[in-house]
C-alpha cells in the first residue's frame, strides 16, 4: 500500500536577509569579477559597451589603475555595510519577529546619551547582543573595522576608531581567522588600517565573509525563536504591508479561500526566498503542507479582520 509522501515548507530567511542578499550578499562575487575585469583591461584592448556615451580613455599610469582598483573597494565596503543598514531596517518592519524594545535600534533613529545616532556596527551589536545570537566576537571584530575602515577610508572620517575591545579581539585572532576563513591574515589587514592604507582583495573577502556569516547566524537565531504557523502570518503581513496596494494584494491572495489561497500565499514566499518546501536539508522552522493551508488557507474577510487590511 502506497502512502502519500507528506510535503514540508520550511522558512529560511527572513525577508530581511533577502534584502541583504541582493545588496551586501554577493559583494565579495562581484568585487573579484571587478577586479579580474581591471587586471584583464590592463593587459588587454578595452571593449567599450554600446551605451558608454561618455568619454573615456583607457588608464595609463599604475597610479590610475590603482586609483581603479580602490574605487572597486570603496564601493564593496559602502555596499555591504549599506546592506547591514537594510537588513536592519527590514528586520524591524516585520512584524511580531522582535522585540519592541529594539524598534528605534533597528529603524537607525537610536541615539547615545549624547545624542549622536547609533552606528550601523552598533545597532547591529545590539541586535546580538539582545537575543545571545551564536556570532563570534571574532566576528563582531571583523564587522567593526570593516564599518571604521570605511569611514576611513571611503570618507576620510577618522574620529571614530576601533574600540579597544575590539582592537584586542583581532590582535589575538590570527590563528582563528587563518582556521575559519581559508589563511585570512587579519593581523596584516589590522596593520594596513592602521597605516591608513586601503585594504586589498584578500582584506575586504576577509571582513566581508564575516559579515555575511555574522548576518546568516542572526537570522537563522531569529527564525528560530518564532512557531512556524506564527512565521507564516509574519511573512504574510510584511508582503501585504510593503506591497503599493495591500488591498489588491489582499483580495488576489485569498479570493478563492482554503487551499487554493494557501497555495497562492505559498507561491509568494517562494518569490519572496523567505519559504522553501521539499528537498531542503538545512535547520530550519518547518510545517506540512497541511498544517500551512490551516493557518493561511483563509477567505478575505477573514485576511482583512486577521491583517487590519481594508477590502477595495
Amino acid at each position: 500500500m502506497s502512502t502519500r509522501p507528506v510535503h514540508m515548507i520550511y522558512f529560511v530567511a527572513t525577508p530581511a536577509r533577502v534584502s541583504f542578499r541582493r545588496t551586501g550578499g554577493d559583494v565579495s562575487r562581484h568585487l573579484h569579477t571587478i577586479w579580474v575585469a581591471i587586471e584583464t583591461l590592463v593587459h588587454n584592448m578595452e571593449v567599450r559597451p554600446g551605451d558608454l556615451h561618455l568619454g573615456w580613455s583607457k588608464p595609463q599610469k599604475a597610479e590610475e589603475w590603482a586609483d581603479t582598483r580602490d574605487f572597486a573597494a570603496k564601493a564593496a565596503m559602502t555596499s555591504v555595510l549599506d546592506g547591514v543598514d537594510q537588513y536592519l531596517k527590514v528586520l524591524g518592519r516585520v512584524p511580531r519577529l522582535t522585540d519592541p524594545s529594539l524598534a528605534e535600534t533597528l529603524k537607525g533613529t537610536a541615539r547615545t546619551p549624547l545624542g549622536a545616532r547609533l552606528t550601523i556596527f552598533s545597532r547591529f551589536a545590539a541586535l546580538v547582543a539582545h537575543y545571545g545570537c551564536a556570532v563570534s566576537t571574532e566576528k563582531l571584530a571583523a564587522i567593526e573595522l570593516l564599518a571604521a575602515w570605511r569611514n576611513q577610508f571611503v570618507h576620510g572620517d577618522y574620529r571614530h576608531s576601533l574600540s579597544k575591545q575590539t582592537r584586542r579581539t583581532l590582535e589575538g585572532a590570527g590563528a582563528y581567522f587563518k582556521s575559519a576563513q581559508g589563511g585570512a591574515e587579519i593581523g596584516a589587514a589590522l596593520a594596513r588600517f592602521d597605516d591608513r592604507k586601503g585594504p586589498t582583495l584578500a582584506d575586504l573577502v576577509t571582513l566581508i565573509t564575516s559579515c555575511q556569516l555574522a548576518i546568516g547566524a542572526v537570522d537563522e537565531h531569529l527564525l528560530h525563536t518564532q512557531s512556524p504557523g506564527d512565521l507564516a502570518l509574519d511573512m504574510v503581513e510584511f508582503a501585504l504591508r510593503q506591497d503599493p496596494d495591500p488591498s489588491a494584494l489582499l483580495e488576489r491572495l485569498f479570493f478563492k479561500g482554503g487551499h487554493r489561497s494557501a497555495g497562492a500565499v505559498l507561491a509568494l514566499l517562494h518569490a519572496f526566498g523567505v519559504a522553501k518546501t521539499q528537498g531542503y536539508t538545512g535547520s530550519a522552522p518547518a510545517m506540512t503542507r497541511s498544517a500551512f493551508d490551516g493557518v493561511v488557507g483563509m477567505g478575505r474577510n477573514e485576511a482583512s479582520a486577521l491583517f487590519g487590511i481594508g477590502r477595495p
